[in-house]
């Protein structure tokens, strides 16, 4: 996550939850420590303010069996990412998109060419 948060030089970001397979035990965890009512419906919506907090909650997000959303702020990039550990990154730019990649190919992330999400 510390990758992600510095290649995108994160202030902070928006995480939407998609759908949950098990119960996010992480992101439970996380919303406690934060004294946040532990939900984890479709469509929940938490902000994070802050480089540590979005590290924090994209940690928790990878860490649980769960499809979400994250765009951060500043909106550079947004990911996808899914229970079955495929991650997506959707940029405006390709120099956006290149910074994370470079960030990324070092820290043992695979590449999946023609990859397509429906």
């Amino acid at each position: 996550m510390a990758t992600i948060v510095s290649a995108g030089r994160l202030q902070g970001g928006r995480l939407t939850i998609d759908h949950v397979v098990l119960e996010p035990k992480h992101l439970l965890d996380l919303l406690k420590r934060y004294s946040i009512t532990p939900r984890y419906e479709r469509g929940l919506s938490l902000t994070a303010a802050g480089q540590d907090e979005a590290e924090e909650l994209l940690h928790a997000a990878f860490s649980d069996p769960m499809d979400f959303l994250f765009v951060p702020k500043p909106k550079s990039f947004t990911i996808y990412a899914d229970h079955d550990e495929f991650t997506t990154f959707y940029a405006h730019t390709r120099a956006n998109l290149n910074r994370v990649a470079r960030a990324l190919s070092g820290q043992q992330v695979k590449t999946i060419q023609g990859y397509e999400r429906l």
